[in-house]
């Protein structure tokens, strides 16, 4: 568990609870999880691979439960959107590749009848290691940032503690 993940927003107010808990609201409901429980409610037990099939295969009670998952995700790029005003969103990962060609559509239009500026939405092609990217990333540009004396002083003051 991590302040600033995206897992705990917020995405409508029938999603708010009496009190915390670890996993976050958006997480309860996007998540692969979250999907195959959805699925379960309705009778269905089974692996995200049936359910993407099934999706394709237009059975409407699928059809309705990942309209209800597009809705969320939407509702929370929407507000990301309004908030860090992104160039791309790049979608990824074991659900987010496999939602990408159903839910883009979806998502395009949400964010073109709420927000200004329309960022692309691509899905990565990095095989599940754009975190490991971006760390890097951040990485270099903290060191752009700040000096080699003074990353040497902190070294020093944190093997100091």
């Amino acid at each position: 568990m991590a302040a600033g993940e995206i897992g705990y927003m917020l995405l409508g107010q029938e999603f708010q609870r009496g009190g915390f808990q670890t996993e976050g609201a958006a997480e309860q409901v996007l998540s692969g999880q979250a999907l195959i429980s959805l699925f379960q409610e309705n009778g269905d037990e089974t692996h995200l691979d049936e359910l993407f099939l099934a999706y394709e295969q237009a059975r409407p009670d699928i059809i309705a439960v990942f309209e209800k998952v597009f809705a969320c995700f939407s509702t929370m790029l929407v507000n990301l959107v309004s908030v860090i005003d992104p160039q791309v969103i790049i979608l990824s990962g074991r659900i987010g590749k496999r939602l990408y060609p159903y839910v883009k559509p979806y998502l395009q239009s949400m964010l073109e009848r709420h927000v200004p500026y329309v960022p692309d939405i691509v899905c990565s092609t990095m095989n599940n290691t754009e975190s490991i990217y971006g760390t890097i990333s951040a990485a270099l540009n903290y060191l752009d940032e700040i000096d080699i004396q003074t990353l040497k002083q902190r070294i020093t003051e944190s093997q100091a503690l």
